[in-house]
């Protein structure tokens, strides 16, 4: 914020570009962020890295395909509380990946993978590779 909001932003993302150079090309990376202006930023540095816009349940609102469609972003990162069968498959049926955090009960997990959603962020990996299979 403030008057070097921009310049600043700006050079955290260049920053952030410069390390992801570190990393084995053959890495999938992902930026997210609740920022739509950083992810925005994000896909004119780095085009060539997949995005998504994050959402709590309380903002993610009928406008969530306008801030996606402003920073190109194909990916959805919600937070889990509330997220309802409906929702899931409004945003697979807009053709958009959805990932949801913090899931970390393996019947939450399992009832997510069947309704379609295309990831999940845990704190409890060890209990979810069954997901993986």
């Amino acid at each position: 914020t403030g008057p070097n909001g921009l310049a600043l932003s700006k050079s955290m993302v260049k920053q952030v570009e410069e390390q992801l150079t570190n990393l084995n090309q053959n890495q999938e990376v992902l930026i997210s962020s609740f920022n739509v202006v950083l992810v925005k930023l994000a896909e004119e540095i780095m085009p060539q890295y997949n995005r998504a816009v994050i959402f709590h349940t309380t903002s993610f609102r009928e406008d969530w395909r306008t801030l996606l469609d402003y920073c190109n972003a194909k990916i959805v990162n919600t937070e889990d509380a509330k997220l309802t069968k409906a929702k899931v498959k409004m945003v697979k049926e807009a053709g958009y990946e959805l990932n949801v955090w913090t899931v970390n009960k393996p019947a939450r997990a399992n009832q997510l993978a069947n309704w379609g959603v295309d990831g999940i962020f845990t704190d409890n990996a060890d209990k979810m590779v069954h997901l993986s299979q």
